[in-house]
């Protein structure tokens, strides 16, 4: 799964559960904090995977 996950940039399942419970269909999921809205998982994704050597803009990560 992992190499799938780095050959085609999907993800959707990199979430922090504060509170453990149950949702169901009809149930609203809130986004209750976003640290660096400017490094979605793409785009780190990418910067590992797919452009290793441009270690610059990820030493801004840090």
């Amino acid at each position: 799964m992992a190499r799938r996950v780095q050959m085609t940039g999907r993800s959707g399942w990199y979430l922090r559960v504060l509170e453990p419970g149950t949702l169901a269909p009809g149930h609203i999921a809130h986004l209750v904090d976003r640290p660096h809205p400017e490094w979605p998982i793409t785009r780190v994704s990418h910067l590992l995977y797919h452009a290793p050597l441009y270690t610059g803009e990820l030493a801004g990560f840090a």
